[in-house]
């Protein structure tokens, strides 16, 4: 039988430039001075540098109210139901070479219900309806069983996440800071309480112009970073047994944490 480890939060979900090289415009007229010749740039070219100089290109800070009405706008946008959306995670470990991938499909209904299913390259599934995390690894038919309430800080953890998924009350479990891109928007989220502080450094969101998620991004303090880039984003009605888990009988179920 594998060797089974104890949960870490962020671990278990594998849920840790402006300047481009423009060719040069040059006229066939050119000044001498000395033996060097050195171009001379025509009205259009100096104009079309200017513009590219003075374009918006980079980020531009938000103002807290601001930042306070995009979140607002977003959670207006998607309703108060639930949320699907396909993700590709890249997760950087502080102990390994090389960064780890994985591809599948996430869930979130609130308050707190949340589903990760990773199809490639290996099947993992991570559920809870708020109560009970279930880490299921169907092929090798076994199972984790994580009492949420027996471990304050593993709750903390997903409850940020799911809350940095659905954009609502961030504020009551973050520091936010936005930021406008040239298309979308950046926040930044850092931690407020101390428990969560342990398992969590900082999570960036990136949003389209369209309001939808793009990518999120969450730093560890050990050093390990996931990235999720995110796509087909759907707000549904997700029902509560889709959140719950009842192994079958074949299935080889532990409790790591007791």
């Amino acid at each position: 039988m594998r060797q089974l480890h104890p949960l870490t939060p962020w671990d278990r979900w594998r849920p840790a430039g402006f300047l481009k090289k423009i060719p040069s415009l040059q006229n066939p007229r050119t000044l001498h001075h000395g033996s060097s010749k050195i171009p001379r740039l025509t009205t259009s070219a100096a104009l079309l540098f200017l513009l590219l100089a003075c374009s918006p290109c980079s980020a531009q800070p938000m103002t807290p109210a601001e930042t306070q009405d995009l979140l607002t706008r977003v959670i207006s946008a998607r309703g108060p139901g639930g949320l699907t959306i396909d993700y590709r995670e890249v997760r950087k470990v502080a102990m390994l070479k090389e960064p780890v991938s994985e591809e599948g499909r996430l869930a979130f209904s609130p308050p707190n219900q949340f589903r990760k299913e990773a199809l490639r390259p290996r099947r993992v599934i991570n559920v809870s309806d708020g109560i009970t995390l279930w880490v299921v690894f169907p092929d090798e038919k076994q199972a984790e069983k994580y009492p949420l309430k027996a471990n304050r800080s593993l709750a903390d953890s997903f409850q940020a996440l799911a809350s940095a998924f659905r954009l609502k009350d961030l504020d009551k479990q973050f520091e936010i800071s936005g930021e406008r891109l040239p298309r979308g928007y950046q926040l930044t989220l850092t931690p407020r309480q101390c428990g969560l502080k342990t398992s969590v450094s900082s999570i960036g969101i990136t949003l389209d112009s369209d309001l939808t998620l793009q990518k999120i991004s969450v730093q560890a303090p050990n050093g390990n970073q996931s990235t999720l880039t995110l796509s087909n984003e759907k707000s549904e009605n997700l029902p509560d047994d889709f959140f719950q888990y009842v192994p079958p009988k074949d299935m080889q179920v532990s409790a790591p944490l007791g």
